[in-house]
């Protein structure tokens, strides 16, 4: 019951089945704390993707809170941080721990 468990892990799956409460560590420090569905809730609405190329990426990053890039069968994928849609080719996504996690890593959501 009154247990605590270090579980130091980039599978964000077994976060949000083994743990009631978490903690995302950077440099030493907690960058954000919580129950893994709330900090999920607190993103609901506010995460979105869109899939550009390669060349756009720096652009991007320039113009959006990018959280996550990443190569999808060729082409890039980009998850962004706002409150409403960033613009044309951008679409909803229900957010997830990868999201919060890399929310929190990059500051793109203050909480």
């Amino acid at each position: 019951q009154n247990v605590v468990v270090i579980l130091s892990t980039h599978i964000v799956d077994d976060v949000a089945q083994l743990c009631s409460d978490m903690a995302i560590i950077s440099k030493g420090v907690i960058v954000r704390q919580g129950a893994p569905n709330a900090l999920i809730a607190e993103l609901k609405g506010k995460v979105w993707r869109a899939f550009i190329t390669k060349a756009e990426l720096d652009g991007a990053k320039a113009a959006h809170n990018v959280i996550l890039s990443r190569l999808v069968g060729g082409r890039t994928l980009i998850h962004v941080v706002s409150d409403s849609n960033p613009g044309q080719g951008f679409e909803p996504v229900v957010p997830d721990l990868e999201d919060v996690y890399f929310t929190a890593l990059t500051g793109a959501q203050k909480g």
